[in-house]
């Protein structure tokens, strides 16, 4: 699933990629047991929250609140 929002919850799952955490959940629950990415076998099913993303993404959008009201 392509989101074509901001991610607000961003996750990291084993193979090391970051996913927003509604859209892994939905293809990791199809039972694929794949990275959606690589196509790859998971080694497990946790996510992880990506707070490094989230922090970026964050600063980002304040970065281009600024230059709007500029």
């Amino acid at each position: 699933m392509i989101l074509s929002t901001y991610p607000t919850t961003s996750v990291m799952a084993a193979d090391g990629y970051s996913y927003e955490r509604v859209a892994i959940e939905q293809w990791l629950a199809t039972g694929a047991g794949t990275s959606p990415k690589t196509n790859e076998l998971l080694e497990n099913e946790k996510l992880l929250p990506n707070k490094a993303l989230k922090a970026l993404i964050a600063d980002e959008l304040e970065r281009r609140a600024r230059a709007r009201l500029g």
